[in-house]
């Protein structure tokens, strides 16, 4: 069997064989035997009108015979073959890669022969092929039944709607073939809370213990972690918390402490928001940062003073955005004195 075809792309990479089943072939073959097997003993691909085929390396497929591996299509041995045999009445797929891929500047048309020399009975009953330019490795995959029956209708007769899911299909094959270029991460840790509970059906009540870990390992830890946060604001940092309480017990915890009254950090860092956005710079130009490594404040008083009006008055951020956009300071213009520019009057001197 022989198929020439003119290539559409510039550059070709790999090319994939399907062998189709069909309601005319023995138990729908795909192969011509009365069991509806196939034998394939040689596959090649030539330039038409060249002599040398293109070397062919990485054979795939999705089932082998066993003995009859798709490798033996490409052996250079006729007498060894392919074969589906048991999994017949299925369609199979086949993919070969150029060992040096094949770019194209001109138009040129592929020919490919199919070798078929163990009877007419393990001929092959329908083909199709395929070329792509993707990186290897190329998928394997046979097309979704859908789209293999809008394929075999004419292009010029197809629908609007048929064209559409023809685009959606080979847009979403394009996304996962560059997923999985990705490179794949060598380990993943993750956590969730679905988990089967330590200690059997009935552990202990509240959340499970944690470590603190050695230098991040998990198979060194050391004592255990207590609910707290932050050392540095002026409150206590850890939270006495009892071991059994459940989860909720130290998010009120943590809540409490973020609006404890004596929490400067809380106040400081919410009116340095507000004023960032009504001037377009906070008093600390760091939102982010109120540490060491931010900036300092350039009107440290003045920061503290709305911070503590904030805190005791309500803690109404429409009462603070009224009381800055009033203020003399927010309502300042700047303007121009045009005579500050003119240009100064040359003073002639002599000498006399």
């Amino acid at each position: 069997m022989t198929i020439v075809a003119a290539v559409p792309l510039t550059k070709v990479t790999a090319v994939k064989l399907e062998v189709l089943t069909d309601d005319s072939l023995p138990l729908h073959g795909p192969g011509r035997q009365d069991n509806g097997n196939l034998h394939l003993s040689e596959f090649e691909v030539f330039v038409d009108g060249t002599d040398v085929p293109l070397t062919l390396v990485n054979p795939r497929a999705d089932f082998n015979q066993q003995d009859w591996g798709i490798a033996r299509a490409i052996d250079k041995s006729e007498p060894t073959a392919w074969g589906i045999y048991p999994k017949v009445g299925h369609s199979h797929a086949a993919v070969f890669e150029l060992q040096t891929p094949l770019a194209i500047t001109s138009p040129i048309k592929l020919k490919f022969v199919l070798k078929q020399r163990h009877g007419a009975g393990h001929l092959i009953g329908r083909a199709r092929m395929m070329i792509s330019d993707a990186t290897p490795p190329v998928r394997l995959d046979l097309l979704p039944e859908p789209i293999t029956a809008i394929l075999a209708i004419a292009r010029d007769q197809r629908t609007a709607q048929q064209n559409l899911e023809l685009s959606m299909f080979q847009q979403l094959e394009d996304v996962e073939q560059q997923i999985s270029a990705l490179p794949k991460p060598a380990r993943v840790y993750s956590a969730a809370a679905n988990f089967e509970p330590e200690g059997g059906l009935n552990p202990p009540p509240g959340p499970r213990q944690i470590n603190i870990l050695h230098r991040g390992d998990i198979n060194h830890p050391r004592a255990i972690a207590t609910p707290g946060t932050l050392s540095c604001v002026n409150l206590p940092a850890r939270f006495e918390i009892d071991p059994k309480s459940a989860e909720s017990a130290r998010r009120a915890a943590l809540a409490r402490w973020l609006t404890d009254g004596r929490n400067s950090l809380t106040w400081r860092s919410i009116v340095n928001r507000v004023w960032h956005h009504h001037f377009g710079h906070g008093l600390v130009g760091t939102l982010n940062d109120f540490g060491h490594m931010g900036e300092t404040p350039s009107h440290p008083e003045l920061l503290d003073w709305l911070a503590v009006d904030f805190r005791d008055g309500g803690q109404s951020l429409k009462r603070l955005h009224r009381m800055i956009v009033t203020s003399a300071t927010y309502r300042q213009s700047a303007t121009t004195d045009p005579n500050p520019a003119a240009p100064i009057p040359t003073i002639a001197s002599c000498r006399t």
